[in-house]
C-alpha cells in the first residue's frame, strides 16, 4: 500500500521534533530543581550550565525541526518521488533524522566544550572531540539522507524504483 510519501515523511520529522522537544525535559528539570539535594561532590560550577546547554540545544533542534518539515519533506521526496514506495522514504527520512540527531548531540557538546573550558582543560578536549565527531558524522549522513534510497534498493538487490 503506497501512502502518500512526503506526508509520511513530515510526520515523521515532526514525530522526531517533538522527541528532540521534550528528551532534555527531566534531566534539565532535576539539574535545575533538585541542586540542594544533590551530594556536593557530584556538583561542579558548570553542572547547570552544561544541563542548561543540553536542554536549550536540544529544544531549538526540535523547533528547527518542526519549522521546517515540509521544506525537508520536499528535499527528501522530490516530485517526481511523491507517489514512491513508502519503504524508499522510510529509509531517506530515517537517515536525515539520524542525521539531525547528530547534529544536535555535536552541538550540545561542542557548547559544553566551551562551557568547562576554564574547568577542567582535559575534560573539555574530550567534548571537543566528541563535539566535533557527532557534528561531521551528523553533516555527512544528513547530506546523504536523500540518495541513501539507492543504496538501501542495491542492497535489496532491486532498482531504486521497486525499493
Amino acid at each position: 500500500m503506497k501512502l502518500q510519501s512526503r506526508n509520511f515523511v513530515e510526520a515523521l520529522i515532526a514525530v522526531m521534533a517533538i522527541w528532540l522537544i521534550v528528551r532534555e525535559i527531566p534531566e534539565f528539570a532535576v539539574s535545575q530543581f533538585a541542586l540542594p539535594f544533590v551530594d556536593a561532590q557530584f556538583q561542579n560550577a558548570n553542572w547547570k550550565a552544561n544541563e542548561i546547554t543540553h536542554f536549550s540545544v536540544s529544544l531549538l533542534m526540535g523547533v528547527l525541526l518542526l519549522v521546517l518539515r515540509r521544506r525537508l519533506g520536499a528535499w527528501l521526496v522530490s516530485d517526481s518521488d511523491i507517489d514512491a514506495p513508502l519503504a524508499t522514504s522510510l529509509v531517506a527520512v530515517s537517515t536525515a533524522l539520524i542525521g539531525v540527531y547528530f547534529v544536535a548531540s555535536g552541538l550540545a557538546t561542542l557548547v559544553t566544550f566551551l562551557v568547562n573550558l576554564n574547568y577542567d582543560r582535559e575534560i573539555s578536549m574530550h567534548y571537543l572531540g566528541t563535539g566535533v565527531g557527532f557534528l561531521i558524522a551528523g553533516v555527512l549522513v544528513f547530506a546523504v539522507s536523500s540518495n541513501v534510497t539507492q543504496l538501501w534498493a542495491a542492497l535489496r538487490g532491486k532498482n531504486s524504483d521497486a525499493a
